[in-house]
């Protein structure tokens, strides 16, 4: 998750919880409407600004550097496009945190699976109960990351998540049968997108680990020790 998207998703979460805190007369804001706008503004208008400027930089003549400048254009509403993508599945996680981890993780898997059209299986084992609200935070970070992560890189077909409460931590597993970690090679968003992920849990005492999945794909575990 992006650090604009982390930003987001702590201020909304500040702001969820005042306004729950001033009585039962107060209204929390409305998340989904405000990700909704922001798919249909600013999202929609990166997403064409991306597409005119390729299409443009298509019919130009052979002048390498103006081509190279509209392909760069479009690079940069896409990375916007990606940002707000990002704001949009932190505002989400905002209302579903309510519910504890689990609960969150669901409405991710079922949106992504939706959105990607890859099959994603969730698992929870043991007690499923609420934690500190910091490491419930890292931990989604981490499973949406690794889930775009599989998208974007791995060719795969379907993800398993799997949410472990174990009796002195949280164990988080995301696995996918796509290609593996080196088939996909030195790309710049897979490096900022572990780099994330190790940040996340860096915040709250964690570790995560990346290595080869059962199904020849990539197995990504994120581990935090119980808080007393």
């Amino acid at each position: 998750m992006s650090d604009v998207a982390v930003a987001v998703l702590d201020a909304a979460i500040e702001f969820d919880d005042a306004g729950a805190g001033v009585g039962a007369q107060a209204e929390a804001p409305d998340h989904d409407r405000l990700a909704a706008d922001l798919h249909d503004t600013v999202g929609q208008t990166l997403a064409a600004i991306a597409l005119l400027a390729r299409r443009e930089a298509e019919q130009l003549p052979h002048e390498p550097d103006v081509a190279q400048r509209v392909e760069r254009l479009a690079a940069l509403a896409e990375q916007g496009r990606h940002e707000i993508e990002q704001v949009i599945t932190a505002l989400a996680f905002v209302p579903a945190c309510r519910h504890g981890l689990a609960g969150a993780l669901e409405d991710l898997c079922a949106s992504f699976a939706a959105d990607s059209g890859i099959d994603v299986r969730l698992d929870v084992a043991g007690t499923n109960e609420r934690v500190d609200r910091e490491t419930e935070r890292a931990l989604y970070r981490v499973a949406h990351e690794a889930l775009m992560n599989a998208w974007r890189h791995a060719a795969c077909a379907s993800i398993t998540v799997e949410l472990r409460f174990e009796s002195d931590a949280l164990v988080l597993t995301v696995e996918d049968d796509g290609v593996g970690l080196v088939r996909r090679g030195p790309q710049r968003r897979l490096h900022l997108g572990i780099s994330s992920m190790s940040r996340a849990m860096a915040d709250v005492g964690g570790t995560l680990d990346l290595g080869c999945g059962g199904e020849g794909g990539v197995l990504v575990r994120a581990t935090v020790a119980r808080r007393p």
